[in-house]
């Protein structure tokens, strides 16, 4: 048997009957039927006639009331359509011939959806407009839809605020430009080691041409280890190694220059068993 419902929400599905252009508010129908209701909206939509442009956008937006007031605390104010509604929804657009625009943003639509919405790219020649903006579609869905788009050369989709790669998100910047509306490719950054003394932390971003050479954080870092220990090791080689009457210097070194170390080595006729550290006896 059939649910029987609210008044609220059949007056919403009459105006889906007999208007061109619907924008779907929380006033319109009831929301604890929403499922229901959208069941009966795709069984309307193949024989819709009159429907140029339907707005069912959903919202994460949440109402807090005052403190006590537990009977309105965190209601949500438009709930996001099922995914199934939103499949059903799909494939009524395949026998649907008049609507122009049909938005779908902040309803939380997955790659799930996107097989169903390639069928209705392809086989519905009306839609001017399909807005999937603000959703949860990676670029598997993504991909989907783009090769649907091939078959449909008058329909643009926005696909903006979803869960695209950059990679994705360039390759519509370059093929689908003007056709999809998507989110802008992320600039190239380069992350660069700076002293303590000059920032209290140790990473700065800065964004960077494409052309510019990338040096990784861990490069400078593992240089920088391999610097000290060098320094290190010629100091110890010197206290402990190396006879003090020894003057003579390495000058060819930029390393060891670059802060004054000059460390003495012995000559050919030096014998290093009669300076043995004093730790080894």
């Amino acid at each position: 048997m059939p649910i029987k419902l609210p008044e609220t929400n059949q007056s919403f599905l009459n105006l889906i009957r007999f208007t061109n252009n619907v924008t779907y508010f929380p006033g319109d129908i009831d929301l604890l039927y929403l499922k229901e209701t959208m069941d009966e909206l795709a069984k309307q939509l193949p024989e819709n006639i009159n429907l140029k442009a339907l707005n069912l956008s959903g919202s994460p937006v949440t109402y807090s009331a005052p403190t006590g007031d537990m009977k309105y605390r965190d209601v949500k104010l438009i709930p996001h359509i099922p995914l199934e509604n939103i499949i059903l929804i799909a494939n009524a657009l395949t026998t649907n011939h008049t609507l122009l625009r049909l938005t779908l943003k902040n309803n939380l639509i997955t790659d799930h959806a996107a097989t169903a919405f390639s069928k209705a790219i392809k086989e519905n020649k009306s839609l001017e407009f399909l807005d999937l903006s603000n959703n949860k579609m990676t670029d598997n869905g993504a991909l989907i839809l783009l090769n649907a788009l091939k078959y449909n050369p008058d329909l643009k989709i926005n696909l903006e605020n979803n869960l695209l790669s950059n990679d994705m998100l360039e390759y519509i910047e370059k093929e689908y430009k003007g056709r999809v509306i998507c989110d802008a490719p992320e600039q190239q950054v380069n992350l660069i080691n700076v002293s303590a003394d000059e920032d209290d932390s140790f990473e700065k971003r800065r964004v960077i041409n494409k052309e510019e050479p990338i040096i990784p954080v861990s490069v400078t870092q593992t240089l920088n280890q391999l610097w000290e220990y060098s320094t290190w090791l010629v100091t110890t080689i010197r206290q402990y190694v190396l006879p003090d009457n020894q003057n003579s210097t390495i000058t060819n070194s930029p390393v060891l220059s670059h802060r004054n170390i000059k460390p003495v080595i012995p000559d050919g006729n030096h014998n290093k068993n009669n300076h043995k550290p004093a730790s080894l006896g």
